[in-house]
């Protein structure tokens, strides 16, 4: 069995994650692990707890763990337990030893940290419209911390894709 070659996408909300793990999964014909959170927010119907960001962190991690059973070549993240540890941490003021558990144990070999250069576009979820910039900042000091190798990318449209891909096949070398 081949290990997989994991990339996950960060970064502040509305700062082209989704659109580049799509991108990406087209371009290297890999799969995407979707964002869990979004299904989970609206099926739920209420306003969300800390215990609701727990279970969508733990469905998250499955995804993960049920896309690799397909051995893949490369894997997709978009989103992880960075995104959801920083979440829980700017709502509740710290994540729960569960998030910070299953942040430690996730392994990518590479974190693709989108700079928020995209317009803000409300979809109802989002919640940090003023301090993406921030956000940003908090990503990079976190990953810096884990000593994770990890790419700013910045850009639109098709030079943000390029840089995306330059910086995976740089570390695959």
């Amino acid at each position: 069995m081949t290990s997989t070659f994991q990339i996950a996408i960060v970064g502040p909300e509305c700062s082209g994650k989704t659109t580049l793990a799509r991108q990406l999964g087209n371009q290297l014909k890999a799969p995407v692990v979707p964002e869990i959170a979004r299904d989970y927010l609206d099926d739920i119907g209420r306003d969300y707890s800390k215990d609701d960001v727990n279970k969508i962190a733990v469905l998250q991690r499955d995804a993960a763990l049920d896309a690799q059973k397909q051995s893949p070549q490369a894997l997709i993240h978009d989103t992880e337990m960075l995104t959801i540890k920083i979440w829980q941490e700017e709502k509740w003021e710290e994540a729960s030893e569960l998030v910070k558990r299953l942040w430690r144990e996730q392994s990518a070999n590479v974190y693709l940290l989108c700079f928020p250069d995209l317009p803000w576009e409300d979809d109802g979820l989002r919640e940090n419209p003023t301090d993406r910039v921030r956000l940003f900042e908090l990503y990079r000091n976190q990953l810096e911390e884990a000593s994770a190798d990890f790419h700013v990318i910045d850009g639109t449209g098709e030079a943000r894709l390029q840089s995306a891909i330059q910086a995976i096949e740089e570390l695959k070398q």
